[in-house]
């Protein structure tokens, strides 16, 4: 019960300042509420092994997957692969501006992670009934919101002679 009061806390001082603070400690006890199991923290740690070249950014490694809200049904689903645009009406201001991007999808590995799902309800909670600026070409009048999860893993250059690693993120 401690966990529900807490939530709708930080529900609340989401409303109110549009960000939120949580201590890991704090988010763990959360997650652990909402499903998730403790070895599946474990087992987060190691899903960006099998990243995918980001096709964007050649210091990346990423996939990507779309999530349905239903605030309707209390449901939160995986949608279709397709690919999408990042447009300059958006504010994405850049020379890729309005390229189609192809991302890898995510695997089993985190979308089956009961951490993951814990946070996806998590974040769902926080979100439902919260307003949001109205964007062009988006039904407001719907009680549902789409999610795009990107799992990326960045990599900084050490050496001409060594390659890149694995950035500290």
């Amino acid at each position: 019960m401690q966990q529900l009061s807490q939530l709708d806390a930080i529900k609340k001082e989401y409303q109110e300042k549009r960000s939120v603070f949580i201590p890991g400690d704090t988010m763990k006890d959360i997650l652990l509420t909402l499903g998730a199991q403790p070895e599946a923290f474990t087992k987060l740690t190691q899903v960006s092994n099998n990243l995918a070249d980001d096709p964007t950014q050649p210091f990346r490694k990423s996939r990507n997957g779309r999530f349905c809200f239903n605030f309707d049904n209390d449901r939160i689903e995986r949608l279709e692969f397709q690919p999408f645009v990042l447009s300059v009406e958006e504010d994405f201001i850049r020379h890729d501006s309005g390229q189609i991007r192809h991302f890898r999808g995510i695997n089993d590995d985190l979308q089956l992670n009961t951490v993951f799902q814990a946070i996806m309800r998590f974040k769902a909670y926080i979100i439902d009934g919260v307003s949001v600026a109205p964007r062009a070409r988006l039904n407001q009048d719907i009680n549902k919101f789409v999610c795009t999860v990107f799992n990326r893993l960045p990599f900084i250059p050490c050496c001409p002679a060594t390659g890149l690693f694995p950035a500290l993120s």
